[in-house]
């Protein structure tokens, strides 16, 4: 029997289980690795070291410059500012501020030129004393329309003359500007930015409402805010349309300028407020104008007595000063009586330092002006003219009545005023090819 020893039986390798075994190792490789780099930073720093002191994953090194000194390095604590720096050095701003215009059938006979209106000869003898200041404010106490003329509707014409006359910013919250209702104050609102004039205190929309107006020259910012305590009527949509003098009005006038991303100079308030045809200031007049100068205002400009008040400064409570005219009297108006024939143009300087942060109020300064009223061609006619000026001056349509009276406006204006801020300014201005200038007195 041939006798054969069996072979050993050689198996065939397992492909699968050795597949599954290498890719388990990669897996545990992988996962191994990503831990490795998943380590929170503050796990590997050095015992001490603050998270600030950690280089920022976007931060550049800087090549130095080849200079014997090394260049300086920011701070790691230092931020951008918000807002770049605005302006430098010292800026200033001139601003001229008259008290109230109105309208009466007088006027409106006055400026009648056949079928329109032609208000220029009111503010001709005016005007030098207008146009020399960087910004003129007025308080417009009418309202404008296209037609149905009375004792507060004034033609378009006005606009356009008092433009002519220097004035930049009509301040229209007042007690007559809603005397043809919302459609009416809304009116006038449209013709005066058809006449190219700035204006606050009345408005068209709600998102106008809200924005404060914001007047510039060069790299200085004043905001202008014009409230009134009361209007003669009242009507639906009246509080929507007019700033009315309340806390919660002005306070959000003031969080709006504060929130401002460019920044706001200096602040001016025009309001309405106080007695008619009462020179004495109210308990509320004296009450609102501590307001403003806690708040930060830096001027208050006050019409609606008709009458001139006390011009003078109101201490903050942080120490500040805000220079306060209660009461610029009339600019325009029909009135001979009870001296509302009468009023100011108030004169102040807005000084910043940008370099130091300073600001100040500087130059303040007015001129006595008064309202000529005579007969001519069988109707009235009316002329502003400077009492320092014409108190000295003769002019032809002037009764002696009248240069008494000229005279004596200067002496009760400095009078109601009083001693507390400017000072009559002297100056007596003509227009030389369209520019104001000073005219020189003989000695």
């Amino acid at each position: 029997m041939l006798y054969t020893r069996n072979k050993p039986h050689k198996r065939k390798p397992n492909w699968r289980n050795i597949l599954l075994t290498a890719l388990c190792v990669v897996l545990l490789g992988g996962s191994a690795t990503l831990l490795a780099k998943s380590v929170p930073v503050w796990l590997k720093r050095a015992p001490g070291t603050s998270p600030s002191s950690a280089p920022s994953p976007t931060a550049q090194t800087a090549t130095p410059a080849p200079s014997a000194t090394p260049a300086p390095t920011a701070s790691p604590s230092q931020e951008p500012s918000a807002t770049p720096a605005r302006g430098s050095g010292k800026q200033s701003v001139t601003i001229g501020a008259v008290g109230d215009m109105l309208m009466h059938e007088q006027e409106l006979q006055a400026a009648r030129d056949g079928d329109s209106y032609d208000f220029t000869n009111f503010f001709s003898r005016i005007k030098p004393y207008l146009t020399w200041q960087d910004i003129v404010v007025g308080s417009l106490e009418t309202t404008v329309g296209t037609s149905g003329y009375s004792a507060t509707v004034a033609p378009a014409q006005l606009l356009s003359a008092l433009k002519d006359s220097g004035f930049d910013v009509l301040t229209l919250a007042g007690e007559h500007i809603l005397d043809s209702d919302v459609l009416g104050a809304q009116a006038t609102v449209k013709a005066v930015e058809d006449a190219g004039l700035a204006y606050a205190g009345a408005y068209r929309t709600g998102a106008d409402y809200i924005k404060p107006l914001i007047l510039t020259k060069d790299d200085l910012r004043i905001a202008l805010l014009n409230y009134t305590e009361s209007t003669f009527k009242n009507p639906d949509g009246a509080a929507d349309t007019v700033k009315y003098l309340t806390e919660t009005t002005f306070d959000n006038d003031m969080k709006q300028i504060k929130a401002d991303p460019d920044g706001v100079d200096f602040i001016i308030v025009c309001v309405s407020w106080g007695q008619a045809d009462e020179s004495a200031l109210t308990d509320a007049q004296k009450q609102w104008a501590q307001i403003f100068a806690d708040a930060g205002v830096d001027v208050v400009l006050g019409t609606h007595a008709h009458l001139p008040q006390t011009l003078t400064y109101v201490q903050g409570k942080d120490g500040g000063k805000t220079l306060v005219a209660y009461g610029l009297g009339n600019f325009l108006g029909p009135v001979r009586s009870g001296g509302k024939d009468a009023g100011l143009i108030l004169n102040f300087t807005l000084t910043k330092d940008f370099d130091a942060g300073t600001k100040a109020i500087e130059e303040v300064s007015y001129t006595p002006t008064w309202v000529l009223k005579y007969s001519s061609e069988g109707k009235y006619a009316f002329e502003i003219m400077s009492s320092v000026e014409y108190s000295t001056k003769r002019y032809q349509n002037m009764s002696q009545a009248d240069r008494n009276r000229v005279k004596a406006v200067q002496k009760e204006i400095e009078q109601a005023l009083g001693a507390g801020a400017g000072k009559v300014d002297t100056n007596i201005r003509e227009m030389k090819d369209g520019v104001s200038a000073i005219v020189e007195q003989e000695s």
